[in-house]
């Protein structure tokens, strides 16, 4: 009887060591793919994709925005359709920007080219001259033009907090 505990208990052991180090294998591997397609995607390159800004001007316009050009072409909102009157903003990538050009030529609606490299206007919100002037302790300017990350954002607010006590807490 005691032989067998010992089997047992040595056999349970091994398998709990085994289980964790799947286990832990696992997260690793997770962990690891995880990193990777963070990478890839933080990689993805909008060199060549334009943004139109379009206002339809009538209930026909803005179905033909709403229904037909997303069939005809690959197209992100930035800004959806709503209703008329109300401009709209759509990236198409570089292998579609001049057929939708043409499909709202066709249609009789006017555009204009709000962005016209989306990689180029990333490149720019993200450099070191266009970001925080206040980080250098030389001007507290805040570009709202431009994009922040939450850092940026709560040291901004800091600046704001000392230098309107009376305003901000």
């Amino acid at each position: 009887m005691i032989q067998t505990h010992h089997l047992t208990s040595t056999y349970t052991a091994t398998h709990q060591a085994a289980h964790a180090h799947a286990h832990t294998t696992m997260l690793a591997l997770f962990a690891a793919l995880s990193l990777l397609s963070y990478a890839s995607a933080a990689s993805r390159s909008y060199a060549g994709y334009s943004v139109l800004r379009i206002t339809p001007t009538s209930p026909e316009a803005l179905a033909m925005l709403k229904t037909e050009l997303p069939v005809a072409l690959s197209v992100d909102w930035w800004r959806e359709p709503s209703y008329v009157g109300n401009y709209v903003d759509a990236q198409f990538g570089p292998d579609d920007i001049a057929q939708a050009k043409d499909i709202l030529a066709d249609a009789g609606l006017q555009y204009e080219v709000f962005v016209e490299d989306v990689q180029e206007h990333i490149e720019k919100s993200h450099s070191y001259d266009t970001r925080l002037k206040f980080s250098k302790g030389n001007d507290v300017d805040f570009d709202y033009s431009v994009y922040h990350d939450l850092q940026e954002v709560e040291d901004w607010m800091q600046v704001l907090e000392k230098t309107y006590p009376d305003l901000v807490e």
